[in-house]
């Protein structure tokens, strides 16, 4: 099943440069790569689209869906990266393609040191594999939110007539 597949499939755009420094394009880039390395590992995620594959798409005015239908993916990750002195702030939004809503989202304020970068990743790798396993498709959470009738009676009437139906006699159609 296709649409099963695409569930636990992920792209994660090239995250937004926020320091003041320009420099800092490869510590931001570092911290992108990083990330899709680690999703890249996890075995309950069944496609990783690769960084040359997302680049085209770091300064694009295409939306959410969009990218995700060229793409093939389910879910997007998109973030941004803030050095400040000895400050670091990851902020990452794990957004669903078919609705274009956030699924997660999360902000990480840290002193920068090497293993608070690294802890930062790898909460966000596996915050990003909790969602997807535990996430439905948009159409599914609104078949399952939706009750198709009040109507026991009615519900009723509607199995036997697909049960019918399924015999394509003529008689049983009419």
């Amino acid at each position: 099943n296709q649409s099963a597949a695409l569930e636990k499939s992920i792209a994660v755009l090239p995250f937004e440069n926020r320091s003041a420094d320009e420099s800092d394009a490869y510590f931001v880039d570092g911290i992108h790569d990083d990330i899709l390395t680690q999703l890249h590992k996890l075995s309950g995620i069944d496609k990783v689209i690769s960084r040359t594959s997302v680049e085209r798409y770091r300064d694009t005015d295409l939306q959410i869906p969009e990218i995700a239908a060229e793409l093939g993916v389910a879910t997007i990750l998109e973030g941004g990266v803030q050095r400040a002195g000895n400050r670091v702030r990851i902020t990452v939004q794990l957004i669903g393609a078919a609705d274009d809503q956030h699924l997660w989202a999360e902000n990480f304020d840290r002193e920068l040191t090497t293993e608070n970068v690294f802890e930062i990743q790898s909460e966000i790798s596996t915050a990003i594999a909790r969602a997807l396993q535990a996430t439905l498709t948009a159409e599914e959470s609104s078949d399952l939110a939706t009750l198709p009738t009040a109507s026991l009676d009615a519900y009723d009437a509607y199995l036997v007539g697909r049960h019918v139906m399924r015999t394509r006699r003529l008689e049983d159609l009419e």
